[in-house]
């Protein structure tokens, strides 16, 4: 939305706007968690040459290994420095509708502003996002007069798509659905997701041509690869082939991605990450890594072990069938 960054332009148009350098900044990773002395090392960079920092972006919850920043460290980091710390909750904010889970957000009270999105987690269709405030005064950033919300006012931040405030009748989506549902019934799905999570991963470990990428599930995400045995992987065997051992298993892992997904009842997403856990790359390099998450309330066990079984049959067929395996994985 602020479209930050510019990567999008050339060097040329870079020069002429006196943009030497991006705007956004990417700091370490520790099992896909913010690095927070990598974040003091940064700040230190950016200030001694000069620059203004316009806010720390903490996650809580990411999209892919759904992994929550230490919030409270980062919100310890952000008020010494006297910087304004946004945390990006579109995924994990649904913990703090369960008692059990919302430990993970600890800190959250301490940040700027806040994001959630409960069209991607609190069963609400298509469009619901909210965007917090800690201050209200703070709307002033926004419009010269933070009581001024209503359309009519082109300065109002109501003016401002997707930013459409409150009074739009889709706020009532999210009403709605916390009147259907109940704040103990809601509270049962929320941890209903996390223990489905836990019981993925725990049979994942148990699978000795399954590796899991995040092993610290936090919450409704688990990411993993299919690794085969060396006396039934064909794709050792060939040493003409220059690639390194992870392109290896992520070329192997796309075929069976493509095959699940267009062969077989089950949609499993998949996509390229940091091994920052080193469970596959022992260089941290980029790996091919599938992911289930348990957001469906119908998704019960057995459907995501039979899901689970199949990715192991699947992988087993690819990876012991040389002329497949050439075929798909090779060109």
């Amino acid at each position: 939305m602020l479209g930050l960054g510019n990567r999008d332009l050339s060097a040329a148009e870079r020069a002429k706007e006196c943009l030497a350098e991006e705007s956004l900044f990417e700091v370490g990773t520790t099992y896909f968690r913010t690095d927070a002395e990598d974040l003091e090392r940064r700040i230190e960079q950016v200030r001694e040459r000069g620059e203004e920092i316009m806010c720390i972006f903490a996650v809580a919850g990411d999209s892919r290994f759904m992994a929550f920043d230490d919030l409270e460290r980062l919100a310890e980091t952000a008020e010494r420095h006297d910087i304004w710390l946004h945390v990006d909750a579109c995924e994990g904010g649904q913990v703090l509708f369960s008692p059990r889970r919302r430990h993970l957000m600890a800190g959250v009270e301490r940040a700027n502003s806040v994001s959630m999105d409960p069209h991607k987690v609190l069963m609400v269709p298509y469009n619901m996002s909210l965007f917090f405030l800690r201050d209200p005064s703070w709307l002033t950033y926004f419009t010269g007069d933070p009581t001024s919300l209503i359309n009519q006012d082109e300065e109002s931040l109501g003016g401002f798509t997707p930013g459409i405030n409150s009074k739009s009748f889709i706020s009532l989506k999210l009403l709605l659905m916390l009147q259907h549902w109940g704040w103990d019934r809601l509270a049962a799905e929320i941890d209903r997701r996390h223990d489905l999570a836990r019981r993925a991963a725990d049979w994942i470990e148990d699978q000795p041509a399954l590796q899991l990428i995040n092993p610290d599930v936090s919450h409704n995400a688990v990411a993993f690869m299919y690794v085969p045995d060396d006396a039934n992987w064909s794709g050792r065997a060939d040493g003409a082939d220059a690639v390194g051992e992870t392109e290896r298993l992520n070329r192997l892992n796309r075929v069976i991605h493509e095959r699940l997904n267009t062969r077989t009842p089950f949609f499993v997403h998949a996509f390229p990450a940091r091994d920052d856990a080193a469970r596959v790359d022992a260089a941290k390099g980029s790996v091919f890594a599938l992911r289930m998450m348990f957001g469906n309330p119908l998704t019960t066990w057995a459907v995501v072990r039979e899901c689970l079984e199949t990715v192991v049959k699947v992988g087993f067929e690819v990876s012991s069938a040389p002329t497949l395996f050439g075929d798909e994985v090779r060109a």
